[in-house]
């Protein structure tokens, strides 16, 4: 079973922890973090859309 993860408020302390553990952890497929500021962090497994007026 693959698991997909949304987070929303990554840019956030306890946002950019879960996204950091997400990103670890073997059984998660893919991440997608929606956030109105891009990310320092990046992985193949991450994808980050950025929306401003949210």
């Amino acid at each position: 079973m693959s698991v997909r993860v949304l987070v929303m408020g990554a840019t956030g302390a306890v946002g950019a922890e879960l996204v950091r553990q997400c990103v670890k952890d073997e059984r998660i497929e893919s991440v997608v973090a929606l956030s109105r500021r891009p990310l320092k962090e990046s992985h193949s497994k991450l994808k980050v859309i950025v929306r401003e007026d949210f």
